[in-house]
């Protein structure tokens, strides 16, 4: 999506919907037309977090009432089915259509990204000032394990997460290439270590 502030047109491009996934019934073949209502941030109203820790998870979305928080452990379930330890983008798509859930945040080095879930685009970033104990990888879920699946040797989505920052980072940075204050606190987080 984009928008021109001169001229106040919006440019969205559009893609499958498959939100409401159901093999039963027949997709149609239909085009944009004038008078097609478009609804935009679609599940913004549920969320998931991504937090180093049970302390941080539970200070953040208690502090947030105005969302429906869906707990990590369903995420992790998603994780485990899909035998990814370390979560792709995908993952986070199949999170997102399983559970409506439209916001991701991310918890990093006393910051709160919020990220659209369907694109990773991050939308917002906020101070988030919590003392970080401890970490617990891939992220706060009071599942113990995610295993690799059997044959997943060749998926990117089967290592073992090792630096929770680092590697959420990337995978921000990767999906928000032009976004220079995520590559500035990026810059901060590595100098600071």
């Amino acid at each position: 999506m984009s928008h021109d502030k001169k001229t106040e047109i919006a440019t969205l491009k559009l893609g499958e919907f498959d939100q409401l996934v159901q093999n039963s019934l027949p997709t149609g073949k239909w085009k944009a037309e004038v008078g097609d209502i478009a609804i935009l941030a679609f599940g913004y109203t549920r969320a998931l977090l991504i937090a180093p820790n049970e302390e941080i998870y539970y200070r953040i979305t208690k502090a947030t009432k105005q969302l429906q928080w869906i707990h990590p452990d369903i995420f992790a379930t998603i994780l485990s089915f899909n035998g990814h330890p370390t979560p792709l983008k995908n993952d986070f798509n199949r999170m997102s259509i399983s559970t409506a859930a439209g916001l991701i945040f991310f918890y990093l080095n006393q910051k709160l990204y919020t990220v659209d879930a369907k694109s990773l685009k991050v939308l917002n970033i906020s101070n988030a000032v919590l003392t970080q104990d401890s970490t617990k990888l891939p992220f706060f879920s009071r599942i113990e394990n995610i295993e690799a699946g059997w044959f997943s040797w060749f998926d990117d989505g089967a290592q073992t997460l090792e630096d929770y920052e680092e590697y959420y980072y990337m995978l921000l940075r990767e999906n928000n290439p032009n976004n220079m204050q995520l590559q500035e606190e990026h810059r901060k987080y590595q100098n600071k270590g």
